[in-house]
């Protein structure tokens, strides 16, 4: 059975019927993809042996022990100091004055010594010039040598730490984030944004926000589903001159050495076919004038299309949103080749935050309970739906929601104009909003490159 690999402006959308001899052949800027699979995986599943992973979870548990003792001695030690001082001072302003500090370094250390988990606390620790200057200060202040003495101790031990397992404090702090309990989401935040920073720069291209929608309705058969997909960008702009960006990328694919033409689609707009462009794009929802943009075909035989070069940063800025729809396109009950589905957008763009949302009509499936997965596609040959193993998830703590009250009316600040975008799909593909529920993934900072999935299972034929 063939398979139809799409990559989308910013989004793949494709409908797999797994089987062995079908892969998916190359990649994206980002993308989009749909997926139904069973039981059989595409090609041999990498094999970890047991002692492989009894080593690998020994040495995180034996990290995360050597570091939570060592950061608790520490916090104990720094503690007794500070109760030592006269009027036993907790607020950070209160050390200050007690130890002379400057207000950042007093925060510091308030911040280090309070809550329950030391890894959230040692987002704070102060370098090792700071710890001079609060033992420092604290002999002038009175606290007894032995408390200093064993507070150097503690902080000597928190450094031979550190060289034993990172080698560094950069990479010590990376370490700790991910071992951290109570304060999980914010570092997980702080390192995206982070990262989306760096990738601006070394890929030259940068969005305010990667754009995912799928609409699913049963099709006039019954058996099947109809989908419909906006995909795209808000705020895209390159960071550096000549740059130019893939948009959507396309092919059918037979089987591992050939590709073929596409698979039957239709505009949601009906003014695409007419303004020049190679992809469908949704003119009134894009920026004005319309991105230029160029068709490229690909040696492999993908076609892409591709925004041309333009000014860097906001003189260039565009936004740029494809819709199209496909008539019964995946099984809509579970079957011995499919039995669950996979919405998956593919990220490739740095950019501030991924929309992915999935628009079902309620009879469809049925209820849904909709799981999120990232996955990371970093690697030779690391692609969905390969890259969908335990060992390639990624930690986040990003969920999917049921948007109560349906999308119609429904604002969202990261895609200027929603409200109208939604109506408008629904008058164009002619089908009832009133009877479709929404859910939502929101990923500020998506990691590049990946795959974030939203996963359910389909339902039995007769349920």
């Amino acid at each position: 059975m063939p398979v139809d690999a799409a990559y989308r402006a910013g989004s793949l959308l494709s409908i797999l019927l797994q089987r062995k001899q079908h892969r998916i052949l190359g990649g994206s800027s980002s993308g989009d993809l749909l997926h139904w699979w069973g039981t059989e995986r595409s090609g041999p599943t990498p094999q970890v042996s047991t002692m492989d992973k009894i080593a690998e979870i020994s040495s995180i548990d034996r990290f995360e022990a050597d570091a939570e003792r060592v950061l608790t001695q520490v916090r104990r030690a720094v503690g007794r100091i500070i109760d030592a001082l006269p009027g036993r001072p907790e607020r950070p302003t209160a050390i200050c004055r007690a130890l002379d500090l400057d207000k950042s370094l007093g925060w510091k250390v308030a911040r280090f010594l309070d809550g329950a988990d030391p890894f959230a606390a040692a987002a704070h620790l102060p370098g090792p010039g700071g710890w001079d200057i609060v033992l420092t200060r604290a002999q002038r202040a009175g606290v007894p040598g032995r408390l200093v003495a064993d507070a150097q101790s503690a902080i000597a031990d928190l450094d031979a730490l550190i060289e034993q397992h990172a080698g560094d404090r950069a990479s010590f702090d990376v370490l700790l984030a991910g071992c951290t309990r109570s304060g999980r989401a914010q570092a997980e935040l702080s390192h995206r944004r982070s990262a989306f920073r760096a990738n601006s720069f070394i890929w030259g291209a940068q969005a305010r926000t990667q754009v995912s929608i799928k609409l699913l309705q049963p099709s006039d058969d019954g058996r099947s589903v109809d989908i419909a997909r906006v995909t795209g960008f808000v705020g895209l702009r390159r960071m550096r001159p000549d740059v130019p960006w893939v948009i959507s990328r396309t092919a059918f694919v037979q089987d591992e050495s050939a590709v073929r033409s596409t698979r039957p689609r239709e505009p949601i707009d009906p003014e695409a076919g007419g303004n020049g462009s190679p992809a469908p794009l949704l003119s009134r929802f894009c920026s004005e004038p319309l991105p230029r943009i160029r068709r490229v075909v690909t040696p492999n035989g993908f076609v892409e299309a591709e925004l041309i070069e333009a000014p860097i940063g906001a003189a260039g800025e565009v936004s740029c949103l494809i819709g199209e729809v496909s008539r019964a396109l995946a099984p809509r009950y579970a079957g011995p080749t499919s039995s669950r589905a996979d919405l998956v957008a593919h990220v490739r763009t740095p950019c501030e935050g991924l929309i992915e949302d999935l628009l079902v009509r309620r009879d469809t499936f049925g209820p849904l309970r909709p799981e999120l997965g990232i996955y990371s596609e970093l690697g030779s040959g690391v692609w969905y739906p390969d890259c969908k193993q335990d060992r390639y998830r990624l930690p986040t703590t990003d969920v999917v929601q049921r948007i109560r009250g349906g999308a119609m009316g429904v604002r969202t600040a990261e895609i200027p104009r929603y409200a109208d975008l939604i109506p408008y799909l629904f008058e164009r593909l002619g089908w009832d909003a009133d009877r479709f529920d929404l859910y939502r993934a929101r990923i500020a900072y998506p990691i590049i490159p990946s795959a974030a999935i939203m996963s359910f299972d389909l339902p039995s034929q007769g349920r």
